[in-house]
């Protein structure tokens, strides 16, 4: 099953013929890392506001 598993350079030319993919798939990362900045971000600034 060699087919399923793909060498970097298959890979690499796979996105540049479907920049869609890398284009989906740095939005899903950048999404995720937004929210977890967000969400640590509240509460960081909750005990703040305790005080």
């Amino acid at each position: 099953n060699s087919k399923t598993s793909l060498s970097w350079d298959e890979f690499e030319h796979f996105l540049k013929t479907h920049p869609e993919y890398l284009v989906a798939i740095l939005a899903a990362e950048l999404g995720d890392a937004k929210a977890e900045d967000e969400c640590s971000e509240v509460s960081f600034d909750e005990p703040k506001k305790m005080k």
